[in-house]
């Protein structure tokens, strides 16, 4: 996490005053955080994130609804406050997943990266920023692009994921962002048996709050420690639906180098 600590100080030092709707900012545009999946699962050491919510939230965008009550079910609250009194929150992330416009793109992507030719395909693309259903959303997607990448090396079929954010609080939004699109990005390589390797994140505009700043500040100066390991069920992924997994088929753990290849076969 030393390139998110990169970042930080950059936003801090350099970041430009912006007033929004909701509070004014230091905010930089057109920034870029890459991971390597291969040498760990991207979940913040420097504070504490909950690895059971980034789960569910991520299982909540796979089943293509418009209501938060798996969310709340599963006691992740982030979006209630864009809920009506309904649980709705119209056609955003989860929605868009499933259905942009009638077609279910989850399973799109799926089926491009899986074709048997050995054919690159740059078409595999998630969108969730629907300009024709706007006015359906409590929020617009924050996250608004996501493109699957399969290549092989030495007859090892392999994925890379890129995403496009058009807007992203630094603090609260973005440890989790990063996470999320991680285990996504393991979810779509046991779909198309794949290795999942590189992930990169490009950012229009990340921004730190002023209210912020100083708990920023310190959180900085925590040493991170070494990532864990995302370990995946992926027989059972892959002999379920999207919409229906469940968050028992992923662990997050914390593994020794030297015991790593036994606790992926115990798995």
């Amino acid at each position: 996490m030393n390139n998110y600590i990169a970042l930080g100080n950059k936003i801090l030092e350099y970041g430009l005053k912006e007033e929004t709707r909701i509070g004014s900012t230091r905010s930089l545009h057109n920034e870029v955080l890459s991971f390597n999946l291969d040498e760990g699962f991207p979940l913040m050491t420097t504070k504490h994130v909950g690895h059971k919510s980034i789960i569910n939230e991520l299982l909540w965008y796979l089943k293509g609804t418009t209501s938060i009550k798996y969310l709340k079910d599963n006691k992740v609250h982030v979006w209630d406050k864009f809920a009506d009194a309904n649980d709705d929150i119209g056609k955003t992330y989860s929605w868009q997943f499933r259905n942009f416009n009638g077609v279910d793109q989850v399973k799109e992507v799926i089926r491009q990266l899986n074709r048997d030719d050995r054919i690159t395909d740059r078409r595999a693309i998630i969108n969730l920023y629907n300009v024709s259903d706007l006015k359906e959303m409590s929020i617009p997607p924050c996250i608004t692009f996501i493109q699957f990448n399969v290549y092989y090396v030495a007859g090892e079929k392999r994925l890379d994921a890129s995403i496009y954010q058009r807007s992203a609080d630094f603090c609260l939004g973005v440890p989790y962002d990063i996470a999320e699109m991680a285990l996504l990005t393991h979810v779509i390589a046991a779909y198309t048996h794949s290795r999942p390797m590189n992930m990169a994140i490009f950012y229009s505009n990340v921004h730190v709050y002023e209210a912020h700043v100083n708990t920023l500040k310190e959180q900085l100066k925590v040493q991170p420690k070494e990532l864990p390991h995302l370990i995946v069920d992926t027989a059972r992924v892959r002999m379920t639906e999207p919409e229906e997994l469940t968050a028992d088929m992923f662990k997050v753990m914390r593994i020794p180098k030297d015991r790593q290849k036994f606790e992926y076969e115990l798995f």
